[in-house]
């Protein structure tokens, strides 16, 4: 019999497991309140290799757009198309694919999974939609078009990190008809005088082969290609009209037809990764308003699957998973709430078309998008397929916020919802007595996520308590890990244990600490590189020295999975060597100093430094501005100026705002950039910008304005690494 014990950390439940090495059954007690909670529990098929074990929530945003990173939200994914001219941005760049390898890097600076719909094949010449297979079978288009993709993926493999390529919205299933349902319909490909598809069928499997076969010679194994799934491909639209219908033989009907273009075993030796899915185009008012036809969906939890529902979509994409074994990104989905004004946007607040989709999913907690995530759903990218329609950068809601901002935010920003990947875990009792361990024992400790979110130097995991219960052992140990908060950093960590019996720690099961060899005062250390926006399996075995080499599971991630830890909350080391900014407060202030009300004092700190060993801390004071600067900075005109600014967890702060203010000869100009309290990580580093206008004259003041709205008691900010 299992014993479940359920703890809460950072506002997410955690259920702790202590369960046989046996797969568990659905008989046993607690296993069917624990399936229904994990997230993807049921959903078959890998997270492609790369990607975050968690449902990423992403947005639609051009190049060169900023407003994702000034938001205050830790967005998974950014998306852009691709269309017909990209490889040499549309005749003003070098033919040569960079165009797309800029948008790589500019999402990657930003923190974010970069992401592209491939959608070229419409725009190129003989026609449009209607034309599809006649496309594919012009050796001359073929030829060009897949110059194209290989240059794609050329820099793709130069970005050298996660990307996602979303390939060619509805083309196949325009193919699948048009081809009367037969891959085995001719197409050019081989015939294409592309050297890397000769040994392709000239067919139109050939065509989604073709893709597989570019990345595989290319080299880009980083590249995760999804292929596209429409709902109506089989002649039935399943999610708008034909719903009534059964499910399983119109899956059956498109799987038969994709499965030799790469969502089975085929010639190139791969597959494609996911399945891509667009749950609709356009806001659903937008149909109705402009064309009198209903694409709602019904967002009840009980509503049959063969009705225009959220459940049954659900189930179609379910069909998908177990039939494919692969999971689903689904992007493009429309941002209306029922909020929005039913007119055409043109960036006035609220302006957009009603829809229900965005609200399904984050208006209510998780439920919803854990239900999607058990379907297969690993990712949901919301933007608007075509001019007018809703957008997260005015979708005011009746609240007055912007709904994205607001409701997906504060789901993504409190860790998100993890997945868990094929059934249960199967875990060795943690104290060898086939129980897990009791709310009492982890009364005094917190366990995964919890302890890593805290903003300490170094923080220890730290197990034992005076009388720990039947089977656990009585002494202490702990698992230090040293360093300071800095969220989505990529970089080594270092853990140290510390204990007079033996300990082991395993993170992803390689063995990093082993203690048991040279126990007792002695700290043994052990190094891993960690990439962020993954998770991390830990683990901690045990020996009693009494007890020879036996080793017991301790604990473990795995079997609390909802408790493995995201990358965004590690700690890292201070960087090594120091920290080169112009101001990095490692020996001093600097000439830093306080002034205003909301600022009591500033002086130089090895607290909590973001590089190197120092820091400005900052005593917040009583209500109203402060100021922290430094007169006369030798910034020139032009230059963007980075500040490091931790902000405290509880303080009455209310805005930051880091600024440049010109000297005499510049009218004494002041160049702030503001941001509300709200929209910054607390417990955190958080990385801000202004720019010195081009024209300036030189600069008599840098610093940083703390607004605050009451007394603070003493709480502290701290300022670090800024540079220019």
């Amino acid at each position: 019999m299992n014993r479940v014990t359920r703890f809460v950390a950072l506002g997410v439940s955690v259920f702790m497991v202590g369960c046989s090495a046996a797969e568990p059954d659905e008989s046993q007690e607690g296993f069917s309140e624990q399936r229904e909670f994990l997230a993807g529990t049921a959903a078959k098929g890998p997270i492609p290799a790369g990607l975050p074990a968690e449902v990423m929530v992403g947005l639609f945003e051009d190049s060169g757009a900023t407003w994702m990173k000034s938001s205050g939200v830790r967005w998974d994914s950014r998306y852009r198309y691709l269309t017909k001219g990209w490889v040499n941005n549309w005749g003003y760049g070098a033919y040569d694919g960079s165009f797309a390898l800029s948008y790589f890097r500019e999402s990657d600076a930003q923190g974010f999974v970069p992401a592209v719909q491939y959608y070229q094949i419409f725009a190129e010449p003989g026609g449009g939609e209607p034309a599809t297979l006649q496309k594919v079978q012009n050796a001359a288009t073929m030829r060009a078009y897949f110059g194209d993709f290989k240059l794609l993926m050329q820099r793709a493999k130069d970005f050298g990190k996660p990307v996602m390529v979303l390939l060619e919205a509805d083309a196949f299933g325009f193919l699948q008809q048009q081809a009367s349902h037969n891959p085995n319909t001719p197409a050019a490909i081989a015939s294409s005088g592309v050297a890397e598809l000769s040994g392709l069928p000239n067919t139109v499997a050939g065509f989604g082969l073709a893709f597989l076969q570019l990345r595989k010679v290319v080299g880009a194994t980083n590249v995760v290609l999804g292929a596209h799934i429409s709902a109506w491909a089989s002649g039935k639209d399943i999610a708008a009209y034909s719903v009534t219908d059964s499910l399983g033989p119109e899956v059956d009907k498109v799987h038969a037809f994709l499965a030799p273009l790469g969502l089975s075993t085929n010639v190139t030796g791969q597959t494609f990764d996911v399945l891509v899915g667009d749950p609709l185009d356009r806001d659903a008012d937008f149909y109705r308003v402009t064309q009198g036809s209903d694409r709602w969906w019904d967002t009840s939890d009980t509503a049959s699957i063969n009705s225009k529902s959220f459940n049954r979509y659900a189930e179609w994409l379910r069909l998908w998973n177990v039939k494919a074994q692969k999971r689903w990104v689904l992007w493009q989905i429309p941002l209306g709430n029922s909020s929005s004004k039913n007119v055409y946007n043109t960036g006035g607040p609220g302006e957009g078309y009603k829809d229900n989709r965005a609200e399904y999913f984050f208006g209510a907690g998780t439920a919803h998008i854990e239900k999607f995530a058990d379907a297969g759903v690993i990712a949901l990218l919301f933007g608007a397929g075509a001019g007018g329609q809703s957008s997260f950068q005015n979708d005011v809601y009746a609240d007055g916020q912007l709904f994205m901002k607001s409701r997906a935010g504060a789901i993504v920003n409190a860790g998100g919802v993890p997945l868990v990947t094929g059934s249960s875990p199967a875990c060795s009792a943690v104290n060898g007595g086939g129980a897990g361990l009791s709310a009492e024992y982890f009364s005094g400790i917190t366990l995964g996520t919890k302890v890593l979110s805290r903003t300490d130097a170094s923080v220890d995991f730290q197990w034992g308590t005076a009388s720990p219960g039947p089977g656990v052992p009585a002494d202490n140990f702990s698992v230090r890990w040293l360093g300071q908060v800095s969220p989505r950093y990529s970089g080594s960590y270092t853990f140290y244990t510390s204990s007079d019996d033996g300990v082991r720690l395993w993170v992803n099961g390689q063995k990093l600490v082993d203690n048991w060899t040279n126990h007792g005062t002695t700290e043994n250390s052990g190094t891993i590189s960690l990439v962020a926006g993954q998770k991390y399996e830990l683990k901690v075995e045990y020996y009693d020295a009494a007890g020879g080499a036996t080793a017991r599971l301790f604990w473990s991630s795995a079997c609390e999975p909802k408790a493995v830890v995201p990358t965004s909350q590690l700690y890292s080391a201070p960087t090594a060597g120091g920290d080169s900014a112009q101001y990095n407060f490692e020996t001093s202030a600097q000439s830093w100093l306080a002034a205003g009300a909301g600022v009591s004092s500033v002086a130089r700190s090895a607290e909590r430094p973001f590089a190197g060993s120092g820091s400005l801390k900052v005593v917040l004071g009583g209500a109203g501005d402060g100021y922290v600067k430094v007169a006369n900075p030798s910034v020139a005109a032009g230059a963007t100026v980075t500040f490091h600014v931790w902000v405290p967890a509880s303080s009455s702060l209310s805005a930051v705002q880091p600024y440049v203010m010109q000297g005499a000869a510049g009218g004494w100009a002041w160049t702030g950039s503001w941001r509300a309290a709200s929209t910054l990580q607390a417990g955190s580093y958080n990385t801000l910008t202004v720019t010195v206008p081009a024209n300036a004259a030189p600069l008599s003041e840098l610093g940083v304005v703390f607004t605050l709205s009451g007394a603070s008691s003493g709480a502290a900010a701290y300022v670090d690494s800024v540079a220019y």
